[in-house]
């Protein structure tokens, strides 16, 4: 069943210091620690959602080569960039 506002995006403040836990609930530290992957590009859809919002994908490839694209509204995407920022500066 869909969100009721959306995709909900959780921020995670510091990875490290709940060895991820909160950032994948269900991967291991040692998953975390070690990389899935690398995020390779990212892009925008103007009108992405059926609200007609802006979308933004993230693309890249898992370690075995596995193509994995990610996908969120801007909105939440600049939410989390901006509460990251507060937090750690930028």
């Amino acid at each position: 069943m869909p969100h009721p506002l959306g995709t909900p995006l959780r921020i995670v403040m510091d990875i490290e210091a709940d060895n991820g836990d909160k950032l994948l609930p269900k991967a291991t530290p040692a998953q975390l620690h070690s990389g899935f992957g690398r995020a390779e590009s990212i892009g925008a859809l103007k009108a992405g959602t059926s609200g007609g919002r802006a979308t933004v994908y993230l693309a890249g490839h898992l370690k075995d080569g596995t193509p994995v694209i990610l996908e969120t509204t801007l909105r939440l995407l600049t939410q989390a960039v901006n509460v990251l920022n507060a937090r750690h500066g930028g």
